[in-house]
Formats: structure tokens, C-alpha cells, sequence
């Protein structure tokens, strides 16, 4: 979807419009055939707002797949929920922030990313859920469907910490269309041609085309702070014109 036409207001998205957005019969139905493709057995999905979480399990269950909700609030509570999840009686449950830390649960072996986050720690607490070791599992399973919006340049540096500035990003995005990527054994990382493609742009040769490509990945103006983090040097800001 193009999250370009979705208000960011304080730092995040309008999280009416987001939800909107999201809760469509038609990314629910690509969400879940490609869960039934590739998923395992044990599956906690992180959704944007309650009702979003509400029509994914609705939606789900009205195609055979056992699913339920957790959040604040809900019926059952997290415990029962999660023991329903644990016991087999839930394939996927649909979790609105209550379980993004301190959860112990080694039986899930996929997770589903339905919500952006512009932030790598709660990136990270979301995976972490699906990392813990159980005898039942082979490996953990990401299906990640929140790919180009405002925080998904964080994912490269949560997984790989090979830094946030553009150039660090654009570093990694070589190593990783060359092969040149090591993760730890038993791991591997599928980017898409086209994210890659984007990443290797974000450092181009010379100011204008940092800016631009800053510019593409925020969808608005970047500021000179903004434009100073991302590693453009601002020397040449300075010799080329007087002010931002």
C-alpha cells in the first residue's frame, strides 16, 4: 500500500487513517494465503489497533482458521489466550501491544508483522516472542508484510546492526545483493530486489542525490537535522548555497 497517502502526525502515522487502511477484506485474504503457504504450526500476529485485530480474527476464522484476539480488555484474557495458543486450540492469535514483551511462550514458530513501527525496539520485542527454543521447533518464521514505510530502514540495523546512517544502509544493501551477508548459522534473509535497489540509492554521489533519496524515503522535505543524521556531508550544503 502507499503509505505516502496516510497523514504522519507526531512522529507516527494517523492511527485512524492507518487502520483503515489495514483492515481491508483484500490484505487480509494476501495475509492469509501466504500464511497458509509458509506457516507453521504456533503463529502470533501484531496488529495496529483492537479493530484491526478484531477483523483479522474474524476474518480468519471465517476461512477455517482458528484464531482469537489479545489486548486489553479482550475476552479471554492474555493468560487464557495464550494457553489456548500453546494447547493448539488457537492457530493464530492477533495481539495489540500487550504482548510485545514479557511473554514466555517457546511454542510459537511463526510471527506475523501487520502493523509499521518506527521503532527498532519494539521491532525487536515483536521478533523476540517467536525466538525462544522448543523441542516442536525447527525455526522461527517471519512474515513480514509492513514493507516500504517510514520505519522499515530500522530492520537492516536491528538485524544486521550495520548502522542507520544512509551510507551504512547502503553498504549493507551491496553486501546483500552480492551475497556477502553472514548471519548466524541456521539464518537467512530474503530482501526484495526492489528494497534493495532503494537502499543502494540512498548514498549517491553527491548532495543532491542524498537529498532525494531522503526525500523519497520520509515522502516529505527533510530537515537539516534530518539530512545530517543520514551521513550527507554538509560542507558541501555550505558550498553550494548560503542556507537550507
Amino acid at each position: 500500500m502507499d503509505y505516502r497517502e496516510i497523514p504522519w502526525r507526531n512522529g507516527r502515522f494517523d492511527p485512524n487513517a492507518l487502520e483503515a487502511r489495514l483492515a481491508t477484506r483484500a490484505r487480509a485474504r494476501h495475509a492469509l494465503e501466504h500464511w497458509r503457504d509458509k506457516a507453521r504450526r504456533c503463529t502470533l500476529a501484531f496488529c495496529i489497533s483492537t479493530a484491526h485485530a478484531d477483523f483479522m480474527a474474524e476474518r480468519f476464522s471465517q476461512e477455517g482458521t482458528s484464531s482469537g484476539t489479545v489486548y486489553r480488555g479482550s475476552t479471554p484474557d492474555r493468560g487464557d489466550a495464550l494457553d489456548r495458543l500453546a494447547r493448539g486450540d488457537l492457530q493464530v492469535l492477533f495481539s495489540v501491544d500487550l504482548i510485545n514483551e514479557g511473554v514466555d511462550l517457546p511454542a510459537i514458530d511463526t510471527v506475523m508483522m501487520l502493523r509499521p513501527t518506527e521503532s527498532k525496539i519494539l521491532f525487536l520485542q515483536q521478533l523476540g516472542r517467536g525466538l525462544r527454543r522448543h523441542p516442536d521447533k525447527e525455526r522461527l518464521l517471519v512474515l513480514d508484510f509492513i514493507g516500504n514505510h517510514k520505519g522499515f530502514l530500522n530492520k537492516p540495523d536491528a538485524l544486521f546492526d550495520c548502522g542507520k546512517r544512509y551510507r551504512d544502509l547502503t553498504d549493507f544493501a551491496r553486501r546483500a545483493r552480492d551475497g556477502r551477508l553472514v548471519p548466524p548459522l541456521g539464518c537467512f534473509a530474503n530482501y526484495d530486489l526492489a528494497i534493495i535497489d532503494f537502499l543502494v540509492r540512498l548514498k549517491g554521489s553527491d548532495l543532491p542525490a542524498d537529498y532525494e533519496a531522503l526525500k523519497e524515503s520520509l515522502g516529505r522535505r527533510p530537515t537539516l537535522a534530518e539530512l545530517y543524521r543520514s551521513g550527507a556531508r554538509l560542507a558541501e550544503l555550505r558550498r553550494r548555497g548560503s542556507q537550507w
